[in-house]
């Protein structure tokens, strides 16, 4: 496929389409182009977020809450503040919930939310060992089940649709920085338009049309510039050699 229908096809699927298919078809955009940081967005967004860090817009607040089983009362759903954590886990684990999951498995949560019409509940990572930890520092009368962050589908969803705007953002950006009737983002122009869409760059794309619109075009233009510089110079000349000629007799008469 070519990369000039490449871009209308993503740009097709984020609009009203398929937003997996958006993401691969940008993958492979991305390797045309030659551009890593397109290449890897759109990768992370399909397999999830490891180690690295995250884009701003895959980091949403949602409270801590534990279920919990005391002598009187089965608990479900008590919100907790970060400062009834242990002290060495309050610095790691806030009300910020940095969703790693793949663009797929974020769909399947909300997906799963709404078909049962709950909140859902996503546990931080190494919670059991923590919970266990919790319950060793608790009363006897006192036993915490779980513990997790509570959100709404919306919020997750919210993620989701960022995701195809940014889409549509990167196919606008690649097309203000190539040359009219181009098919082919450089892999500088792709790769500036993933920092300023996906991660914020102040620098928006701006390319001088006389500088890209081929490659002979800034020669051309060079080599007319010394061309004139020349001819000026040499018409100087010729200037000085025929009033040297017409005064001749009157200097060296």
């Amino acid at each position: 496929m070519r990369s000039g229908k490449l871009l209308d096809e993503i740009e097709k699927e984020a609009i009203d389409g398929d937003l997996v298919k958006a993401l691969r078809l940008c993958l492979s955009l991305g390797g045309k182009a030659g551009s890593a940081e397109l290449r890897d967005w759109a990768s992370r967004e399909l397999r999830g977020y490891r180690g690295e860090d995250i884009p701003a817009y895959r980091r949403i607040s949602a409270p801590l809450q534990i279920d919990s089983i005391t002598v009187n009362a089965i608990v479900r759903g008590q919100t907790i503040s970060s400062l009834q954590l242990p002290g060495f886990v309050r610095d790691e684990l806030s009300e910020e919930v940095p969703l790693r999951h793949s663009l797929p498995g974020l769909v399947d949560l909300v997906t799963e939310a709404k078909k049962r019409g709950e909140p859902i509940r996503l546990g931080p990572p190494e919670a059991a060992a923590l919970v266990t930890y919790m319950n060793s520092q608790n009363d006897e009368y006192t036993h915490i089940e779980r513990l997790y962050w509570s959100m709404s589908a919306s919020s997750v969803q919210e993620v989701i649709e960022r995701v195809r705007s940014n889409l549509v953002e990167l196919v606008a950006e690649m097309r203000a920085g190539m040359p009219s009737g181009g098919t082919m983002p450089s892999v500088g122009v792709a790769s500036q338009a993933v920092g300023v869409v996906v991660h914020g760059d102040k620098a928006r794309i701006s390319v001088k049309k006389s500088n890209v619109q081929s490659s002979e075009g800034p020669i051309e233009e060079s080599r007319l510039r010394r061309w004139l510089e020349v001819a000026s110079w040499l018409a100087g000349i010729g200037g000085l050699v025929l009033l040297l000629v017409l005064n001749w007799n009157s200097l060296f008469g």
